[in-house]
């Protein structure tokens, strides 16, 4: 190898290296963590609408849906949890889905348990 070659090839390298950590470090959360996490956002989604398929139609279902999708765009408050109480919010809402019918009380009790969250 010719040494215009090796220094351009290592000049060259230098550059990327250092636009890779700059991005890494300056603009990882808009460049990787929030796509990551919509992406995320859309497969629970997806998940709790064929898991939502099986409960009978009512307006507790339609606000539980709407309590939820707001949650979900709400990037700041999903910040803030931990997977305490990520899995608390999933099992009350999965126990309240498990007899096909929505209750007004779990409803009051998932809406209460995320707005707690949310301040």
């Amino acid at each position: 190898m010719r040494k215009g070659c090796f220094f351009s090839a290592i000049i060259i390298l230098t550059i990327l290296v250092a636009a890779g950590l700059y991005i890494f470090q300056n603009h990882f959360e808009s460049f990787i963590l929030n796509p990551g996490r919509k992406l995320i956002v859309k497969f629970v989604r997806e998940d709790l609408d064929n898991k939502m398929e099986k409960v009978i139609d009512s307006p507790e279902k339609k606000k539980l849906k709407k309590l939820i999708y707001n949650f979900s765009e709400n990037t700041e408050a999903i910040k803030k949890l931990n997977e305490k109480e990520v899995n608390k919010i999933v099992s009350l809402i999965e126990d309240s889905m498990a007899d096909s019918i929505i209750q007004t009380n779990e409803l009051e009790q998932i809406s209460k348990l995320i707005e707690s969250k949310v301040k």
